[in-house]
């Protein structure tokens, strides 16, 4: 995989939540197929296809759309697991494992427990 382009993230995605801020910015690499790269932009263009026309997208608003996509696709999951998460009754077991997965996290990126 070494031999394959990669480009540095266009923007920071994410970090909106009014209830609970942002406290540390994770990038994450993917190598995404042809397919993968058409369905993405398909799916992001979609969402300005008012504002500019296929034919005069810039590479920078296409790279842009393409990792919008997937971050947006990413942090909906997040949300829905976190949502189910919130209303499901742990085990005192799993609480326990949980609760060493929440440490594991402050701990591998320097966060403390208020931030």
């Amino acid at each position: 995989m070494n031999e394959l382009p990669v480009f540095p993230p266009s923007e920071v995605f994410g970090g909106v939540d009014e209830l609970e801020p942002a406290v540390v910015v994770v990038q994450v690499a993917l190598a995404l197929t042809r397919t993968q790269l058409a369905t993405a932009i398909g799916i992001g263009f979609a969402g300005i296809a008012g504002d500019v026309a296929a034919a005069d997208l810039t590479d920078e608003q296409v790279r842009h759309e393409v990792e919008g996509h997937l971050a947006a696709e990413a942090l909906i999951a997040l949300d829905q697991q976190i949502e189910a998460d919130r209303l499901r009754v742990w085990p005192a077991e799993q609480r326990q494992v949980l609760d060493l997965l929440a440490a594991s996290v402050r701990r591998a990126y320097g966060i403390g427990e208020t931030q």
